[in-house]
């Protein structure tokens, strides 16, 4: 399946694992050697984060906020380990629960990229964060509590991984997430993330 997805790329993308769809630690590692276009694992937990930093693996996304406290201790053990660990953020509430941590992690803001057509929202309910306008005041307060913001992910759940015409893999919604989140980038300019 690896060798079908890195064939499928476009030049100068990558791809993070899921840990959640790949359970196996031993399966973890060798994908993510197997092709310098594998960087890093998508987690799903903090303990399971933590617990695969002490196993080296070095580069981490939580996926999924964290908005209690005792959840959040695991990911200052991943940073500890050596791991470069990023947690996403939807709510300025998980920002006081993050910006405890000794260390701390990195954050990413969450933007729902879900697809809308005809007014209806198809797919999963993301984030609650839907433009640059809401994106912008949430990083600024990570950033003013003292934590890195280190990007912006864009989550487009229900239709992922649908072939277009072309070769490459491509969501159709694409488009319709870039239009939903297409301030976010120059947004974040503004206020001086690159």
């Amino acid at each position: 399946n690896l060798a079908t997805v890195l064939d499928r790329l476009a030049p100068g993308v990558t791809i993070r694992l899921a840990s959640k769809s790949v359970r196996v630690p031993d399966l973890l590692q060798r994908a993510s050697v197997a092709d310098p276009r594998v960087r890093g694992l998508m987690t799903f937990h903090p303990a399971e984060t933590a617990w695969l930093a002490a196993r080296g693996f070095d580069d981490l996304l939580l996926a999924y906020p964290v908005a209690r406290s005792p959840d959040a201790a695991p990911l200052a053990d991943a940073v500890r380990a050596g791991a470069r660990v990023r947690v996403v953020i939807d709510d300025v509430a998980q920002i006081a629960v993050l910006a405890a941590l000794d260390p701390r992690p990195e954050v990413v803001v969450d933007i729902d990229a879900s697809l809308h057509v005809l007014g209806q929202h198809v797919g999963v309910r993301r984030s609650p964060i839907r433009h640059a306008a809401d994106a912008v005041p949430l990083a600024a307060a990570a950033r003013d509590a003292g934590l890195v913001v280190s990007g912006v992910m864009a989550y487009e759940a229900p239709v992922a991984g649908w072939p277009s015409r072309e070769s490459t893999w491509h969501s159709p919604s694409c488009s319709a997430a870039a239009s939903s989140c297409s301030g976010s980038a120059p947004a974040f300019r503004v206020v001086g993330w690159r």
